[in-house]
């Protein structure tokens, strides 16, 4: 049996800091999105649902978040400057097809894709968020 937990931390060179490591997820309570440190404690006895919750500096405590919700930060941003987060849907001005956002182990790094194509993060600043999947299944 694992436990897992995932925090937020800043890699640094120096005092370059090179990406803020960040999860969002859609919180129980309140019914929104919330974004910081995330933690996943997988079953811990038969009859428990792993327990997953993100903290953020902003409050003082723990907010439940549904684990198919939650996504990492990519360290990119959408043409409005928004942060892109995996599972976010994105859409690019020259193509009709939305893209989402997944992880790729086979390019170690985060990709859009959608049927026909997909996209490196260098390009990610023509997209625009439209959505994200967690949204869409709900």
């Amino acid at each position: 049996m694992e436990n897992y937990i995932y925090t937020t931390y800043i890699i640094r060179v120096g005092d370059y800091a090179m990406r803020d490591i960040k999860f969002r997820g859609y919180g129980e309570y309140p019914n929104a999105w919330v974004h910081g440190v995330f933690f996943k404690i997988n079953k811990l006895n038969p009859l428990d649902e792993p327990a997953c919750w993100i903290v953020n500096g902003d409050t003082p405590y723990m907010h439940h978040v549904i684990l198919e919700s939650v996504g990492q930060f990519t360290g990119q941003y959408d043409i409005n400057g928004n942060g892109i987060y995996e599972g976010d849907v994105l859409k690019y001005e020259k193509h009709n097809e939305p893209y989402t956002v997944k992880w790729s182990d086979h390019e170690a790094g985060f990709m859009c894709e959608n049927s026909n194509n997909y996209v490196l993060p260098m390009g990610w600043h023509k997209m625009k968020i439209m959505g994200n999947v967690y949204e869409v299944k709900k």
